[in-house]
């Protein structure tokens, strides 16, 4: 399906629904099914300008008796070469995460006969209805039913009721994510799936509060805790976040969760823009092809360094210059190589490996490579740092 650029009817159900429209950015892949929510606001990029298109964002925060719930309505298109399809997806956070890898869908008798057997929560119902598959079961299974058993019993017939409307529902450590086929730009039922996303996200966010973590789980919130209180910098416990500054530039570390598993990122907020319209992302194979079809891609004179980034912005000799520093330019790869995601613009850096960082060596040597970095990118002296732990 074409999504044309003057639909004015996805400009009326935004202001229906009080959200803002969004542009997401080119150098985030953008909707990805069971990512986190983290990583779909990261793909947000700024508010869009007129006119309104299918392909922008609807974003924003949905009012609840108890509180407000981040949400997101965005179209999909799923192309498999021969044809495409087109998904209207309501999603909304679950705040704080639930930790446990959890991907809850609906299943069908043919997916149960196939399949190993599933987690049972011991709703008949629900586990007729429903598969759930979660890198920590025992966490993930403590969720639902208590979601069932503490005045919560509503979780499980809102999400029988999305599956009777023949409505996709997807449910991961932070996100309930609603989908139906095709094009919608009516109010009404999007106003619907919203609501019920936002209940069914703030209840289970209450009920990761209400259960005990695992042994595990307090072990590592330990280590953060005793590493924030350390270096000075703030910790939320719950959303396992670090923030705070550091050499003068602002600092997030926070652990996130899908079903492909646990990643730790980090963000880095410079004080002042580069100024260079600078975008750098790693090399991959779409970036390859884009690139032999004219897409810029600035060599900096660093062969290693020019195969694993593609670089782009409107100074080029400024940005060519900026990377003659080595430093920088090791630090990128360095941490290229353990990364799952990376990127910088003129204003920040984004990391995210693979893995919990659960010990304080770990996180100590993230905030290394942030004086490193302030350091390289002002070009004031750089101090010798240890290896990468």
């Amino acid at each position: 399906m074409f999504l044309g650029t003057n639909e004015t009817g996805w400009l009326r159900l935004a202001t229906a629904l009080g959200l803002r429209v969004h542009e997401p950015l080119e150098r985030v892949t953008a909707y990805v099914d069971g990512a986190s929510f983290a990583h779909l606001t990261r793909a947000l990029g700024s508010v869009a300008t007129p006119p309104p298109r299918y392909k922008h964002w609807l974003y924003g925060q949905w009012g609840l008796p108890k509180g407000r719930v981040d949400v997101l309505v965005l179209v999909n298109v799923v192309s498999d070469g021969s044809s495409s399809t087109t998904y209207t997806h309501t999603i909304a956070r679950i705040d704080p995460p639930l930790f446990a890898g959890m991907s809850l869908a609906g299943t069908s008798w043919l997916e149960r006969m196939l399949s190993d057997p599933p987690m049972r929560v011991g709703f008949p119902a629900f586990d007729e209805a429903f598969r759930v598959r979660a890198h920590a079961p025992a966490t993930a299974h403590a969720l639902l039913v208590e979601s069932a058993q503490s005045g919560a019993s509503s979780v499980m017939s809102m999400l029988l009721g999305l599956k009777a409307q023949q409505l996709a529902v997807h449910v991961t450590d932070s996100c309930v994510d609603v989908r139906s086929t095709g094009l919608e730009e009516d109010v009404a039922p999007i106003r619907a799936r919203l609501d019920t996303a936002a209940r069914l996200a703030a209840q289970l966010g209450a009920s990761r509060m209400r259960i005990r973590p695992e042994p595990f789980e307090l072990a590592r919130t330990s280590d953060w805790a005793a590493f924030a209180a350390r270096a000075g910098l703030a910790f939320d416990a719950p959303r396992m976040r670090i923030s705070g500054h550091v050499s003068g530039l602002a600092l997030q570390i926070e652990l996130e969760s899908d079903p492909a598993g646990l990643s730790t990122s980090m963000a880095v907020t410079l004080p002042r823009s580069l100024g260079l319209g600078l975008r750098l992302t790693q090399q991959n194979a779409l970036a390859f092809l884009s690139e032999l079809f004219g897409r810029q891609d600035i060599r900096v004179g660093h062969a290693i360094f020019d195969e694993a980034f593609v670089v782009q912005g409107q100074d080029v000799g400024r940005i060519q210059a900026l990377f003659q520093n080595h430093v920088l330019c090791n630090l990128l790869l360095e941490l290229a190589s353990v990364a799952r995601d990376i990127y910088v613009d003129d204003q920040r850096l984004f990391f995210r490996s693979t893995g919990a960082f659960a010990a304080a060596a770990h996180l100590e040597s993230l905030v290394d490579r942030v004086h490193m970095l302030r350091d390289a990118l002002y070009l004031a002296p750089a101090p010798p740092i240890g290896p990468y732990r």
